[in-house]
C-alpha cells in the first residue's frame, strides 16, 4: 500500500482515505470513477451496508447500496491495487 496525493490516480485505482489501517473497516475502500482535472477533483464510489445485525435474518432490514463521493487533488489516499490500464 502506498500514500499519495489523490491527483496522482488513475481511472479504476482502488483507494482508501482511512489509511494504512484500512484492512480493518472492509467497506472503507473506494474506486476510481472520474477524474476532473478542471475542477481538480476526484470522483469516487463504494460499497456499503448497514443493520445492526448483519445476519439479514428475522426480520432486520439490511441496507446495501453504493456511495458516490469527491475528494480534492491535494486529499492524500493509501493506494490499495493500480486499476487496469485501458487500450
Amino acid at each position: 500500500m502506498e500514500t499519495m496525493k489523490a491527483k496522482d490516480l488513475q481511472l479504476g485505482d482502488i483507494v482508501t482515505t482511512i489509511g494504512n489501517d484500512s484492512n480493518k473497516h472492509p467497506y472503507c475502500h473506494a474506486t476510481v470513477q472520474n477524474i476532473d482535472e478542471k475542477k481538480e477533483l476526484v470522483y469516487l464510489f463504494r460499497p456499503y451496508t448497514h443493520t445492526s445485525d448483519f445476519s439479514c435474518v428475522g426480520g432486520v432490514i439490511c441496507y446495501i447500496g453504493i456511495e458516490h463521493y469527491w475528494v480534492s487533488f491535494t486529499t492524500e489516499v493509501v493506494l490499495i491495487e493500480r486499476g487496469r490500464t485501458l487500450k
